[in-house]
């Protein structure tokens, strides 16, 4: 007893090691053993097979811990310590979000202005990660164009950059595709479903994207530029994507919601030996910075994504004019420096535009009730009304129908029995023919009558 305490005692006197986390290879396939065992079992001779014992062998916590590890891919993550991912103390390794229980939608447009406010504050520093990844996107895309301009011929199928994603991802992947290509009309840009490219690339028996002009022979996809738009980072056919067209180029970027996500884990390994250490691994990862969340409709992580896709956009346009007359001719790009300068300036303005819509300012998240965002809800609300006619109409015209046939008494042939010519033939046929035009048309009633 004395012994344990003392052991215990002494481990307690031992400053703790810091918190982290490791990412198994779930693409790839790999197992990892913890073991809490006696430290002479532990420290002495394997007892497993021969096989066994050329497994990747680590400790942790003070020795107290032995990892093994088996990876089944062929590409092995690197070595131990840097694949590490330490979750105290790091910025870029974001906390769960609160969960808001009551209008998770109406919290998530509250924070649109504050959130895109960040980005462009962040942006503007010059120092954040996502600048960092803009210069290596930047450096990347002008080292392209440059070997392409050397070639006596270019490609007839080549493709510059390549955009994807799925669902919501991908169709503000296609804006920005849409704005990169008006741009620079030197650049090829394509922009096509994650899930498309897994099916034409990702399979033995490739399927056949009918409708779409993607097939193997005509886009060539060696060297390109990929960027993966993906708010939750793991979503399942982006991060198959981000291991896939690792065969065919190099220059993968994802943007998503943080930098500790499923594809970032992915990219992070990308010929860096496993570093995790930003000051010798390229960055390909563009972070909103806005973390999960899960309400539906999306809202907030659409506006982010649009921001941070801008200010990639204009840092574009920015670095391509600094090149001069040269580097505009290699991006095929005729706008001028005022052109920039315009856009950028309409970025700074969306903010207050936003506040506006939102009725929220960017330093706050209570409402103060603007004029457009009154007008905005009350247009709204109207709306709301008419989509609300289809229902209510129905409710309307089955209480009349359950009434009247139930009791035997439509209500013109009721007013005609009841009257004083209630022996009257023609009246009574006169009220049969109005109550069948009556059922005949019971919807458009109803609707009139809201």
């Amino acid at each position: 007893g004395e012994a344990n305490g003392g052991d215990l005692e002494a481990t307690s006197s031992v400053q703790p090691e810091p918190v982290f986390r490791l990412d198994l290879d779930d693409l790839g396939g790999e197992i990892c053993l913890l073991d809490w065992g006696d430290a002479a079992d532990r420290q002495g001779p394997p007892t497993t097979s021969a096989q066994a014992n050329k497994l990747q062998r680590e400790s942790a916590m003070h020795g107290t811990m032995t990892l093994t590890l088996a990876q089944e891919s062929i590409h092995k993550f690197g070595a131990f310590e840097k694949r590490m991912i330490f979750i105290e103390d790091d910025d870029r390794v974001m906390p769960l979000p609160p969960t808001i229980k009551n209008d998770p939608v109406g919290w998530d447009i509250a924070h649109i202005p504050r959130e895109c406010h960040r980005i462009q504050e962040e942006w503007n520093g010059g120092t954040c990660q996502n600048r960092i990844t803009a210069w290596f996107f930047g450096t990347d895309l002008n080292k392209r164009m440059m070997n392409e301009a050397k070639k006596l011929s270019r490609k007839k199928n080549r493709v510059d950059v390549l955009i994807t994603g799925c669902e919501v991802s991908l169709w503000v992947g296609e804006q920005f595709a849409s704005d990169l290509s008006a741009v620079f009309p030197g650049l090829t840009v394509k922009c096509l479903s994650s899930n498309k490219i897994l099916a034409l690339l990702g399979q033995g028996l490739s399927g056949p994207q009918t409708g779409f002009d993607f097939t193997e022979e005509t886009w060539d996809l060696q060297d390109t530029l990929v960027l993966i738009i993906s708010h939750s980072g793991g979503t399942f056919a982006p991060l198959a994507v981000s291991n896939l067209l690792q065969s065919s180029t190099s220059l993968i970027y994802v943007m998503t919601s943080e930098w500790d996500t499923q594809i970032g884990k992915q990219l992070r390994q990308m010929g860096q030996g496993g570093s995790f250490t930003t000051t010798t691994m390229k960055s390909r990862i563009f972070s909103t910075g806005i973390g999960i969340h899960p309400a539906e409709p999306c809202s907030l992580s659409v506006a982010a994504t649009h921001q941070l896709l801008t200010n990639l956009l204009v840092y574009l346009m920015g670095a391509v004019a600094n090149k001069g007359p040269e580097g505009m001719e290699r991006f095929g790009a005729t706008y001028e420096k005022e052109d920039a300068a315009t856009l950028e300036r309409c970025n700074r303005d969306n903010v207050k535009t936003l506040e506006l819509i939102v009725g929220v300012e960017r330093d706050s998240v209570t409402r103060n009730g603007s004029a457009t965002s009154k007008e905005l809800k009350a247009r709204g609300h109207h709306w709301a009304q008419h989509v609300l006619e289809a229902p209510r109409s129905w409710i309307l015209c089955a209480v009349y129908i359950l009434v009247t046939v139930n009791l035997g008494l439509p209500i013109f042939t009721a007013l005609a029995a009841n009257g004083p010519h209630q022996d009257s033939m023609f009246l009574l046929g006169a009220a049969l023919f109005a109550d069948s035009i009556a059922y005949l048309f019971l919807p458009q009633l109803a609707t009139l009558l809201l």
